[in-house]
This record gives structure tokens, C-alpha cells and sequence, in this order.
């Protein structure tokens, strides 16, 4: 109901601020099917009521802004075998520390001072760059000393490096892949999507309550 005094309070205060993430969308497609549902043209209410419609694409992606990439369980996955390869490096590591410490000392001990140069603390690195970057290290230690290489081969680290060398690079792989396919994606943020939501909804508002003494 309308009420024809023109000092009539708002006809709605909505708390656009308190809305939750998933609030406010689908508040606005409520409006929309109401106000739809009363006939928008006989109203005089139309052109707001197609402004807020042309925005259904930006209500869309802020119902549900992209959400996590399709790489992303993916690329968790191949971090859960990043992790166990590392930790069959200390397997290994201890594993020949009690079988050939003896005769091979020098190389236990060349191999023990290189894994825990790189290898301890890794789960305090700041971001996946750092943790990544620690790992290039790591290998690029071995490629440039011939004892270090060496001593690992001798105690028999060929598979356990190859399997941490495969998922070090697909895991490079998959993140330079998401952030191609992420930097594709329509540039407005949410707080974009939102103003230009909320802007055309307030408008419709608007022109509900003043509908009455425009049209009488």
C-alpha cells in the first residue's frame, strides 16, 4: 500500500551494510521476482526495474565470485605428495645413516647438513612462492656440487629425488596454468559488484515509493 502524504517515511531501509556475502544477491533476485510478479510496466516502475534486471550477470558473479579454481583440489593434491616426498627423504636419510654410517660417513653426513639446510622449518614459509623457492634451492645445490650429487646417489636417493623433482614441477605447472586462467577472469572485485547491486536497487526502491504522487 501507498500512502499519499508526501511526508511518508521510506518505504523500505534496507541494511545493505550488514548484508552477507550471499545476502545481498539474493535479496536483489527476491526484489526482482516481486516486483516483477506485480507487473513493473503498469506500475510505472519499468525503467528502474530493467536497470536492476540488466545487472543479473554482476548479481550472478558476486552470488558466487568464481569460487575456488577448478586447478585448485588439484594442485592440493600434488602439495599432500610434495610433503610425503620430502618425508621420504628423512625416511631414507635415516635409513642409511643405519645401514651404511660406517662405511659411508662422510656422505651421511654431507647429505643430513643438506637436507636440514632446506628441509627444516619448510612448513614456516611465509607463502607458496617461498616454499617453492626453497625447493629450486635445494636441487640447484645438488646440480652444482659433484660430491653432494655424489654422496646421494651413493646412498641411493635416485627415486626418492625423482619423485620430489616430478611434483615439484607440476605443482610450477599447475600454479603458472591458474594464474593464466585467473588473470582472464572479469577484473571487478566485489566491492564493485556490489556498489553497482546495490546502486541499482536502491534506485528501484526509489522509484517504487515515489510512484504513487508521479502516477496517481
Amino acid at each position: 500500500m501507498f500512502m499519499s502524504d508526501l511526508s511518508q517515511s521510506k518505504l523500505i531501509r534496507i541494511p545493505f551494510s550488514g548484508f552477507l556475502k550471499l545476502e545481498l544477491p539474493r535479496f536483489t533476485l527476491r526484489v526482482l521476482d516481486i516486483v516483477d510478479s506485480h507487473n513493473p510496466e503498469e506500475l510505472k516502475i519499468k525503467e528502474m526495474f530493467d536497470l536492476l534486471e540488466a545487472e543479473k550477470p554482476r548479481i550472478a558473479r558476486l552470488k558466487d565470485k568464481y569460487g575456488p579454481h577448478p586447478l585448485t583440489f588439484e594442485l592440493n593434491s600434488m602439495r599432500e605428495m610434495r610433503t610425503f616426498y620430502i618425508s621420504s627423504l628423512r625416511f631414507h636419510l635415516k635409513k642409511a645413516n643405519k645401514e651404511m654410517k660406517s662405511s659411508h660417513k662422510v656422505e651421511v653426513t654431507l647429505v643430513n647438513n643438506e637436507l636440514n639446510h632446506f628441509f627444516n622449518n619448510l612448513e614456516l614459509s611465509k607463502n607458496e612462492e617461498m616454499f617453492i623457492q626453497k625447493i629450486n634451492l635445494f636441487f640447484d645445490a645438488i646440480e652444482a656440487n659433484e660430491e653432494l650429487e655424489s654422496s646421494f646417489s651413493i646412498l641411493g636417493f635416485t627415486e626418492q629425488l625423482n619423485n620430489l623433482r616430478h611434483v615439484h614441477s607440476s605443482i610450477k605447472s599447475l600454479i603458472n596454468t591458474r594464474l593464466r586462467s585467473i588473470s582472464k577472469r572479469k577484473g571487478e572485485t566485489t566491492a564493485q559488484l556490489r556498489k553497482y547491486v546495490i546502486v541499482a536497487t536502491t534506485n528501484l526502491v526509489k522509484q517504487i515509493e515515489i510512484a504513487p504522487f508521479m502516477n496517481p
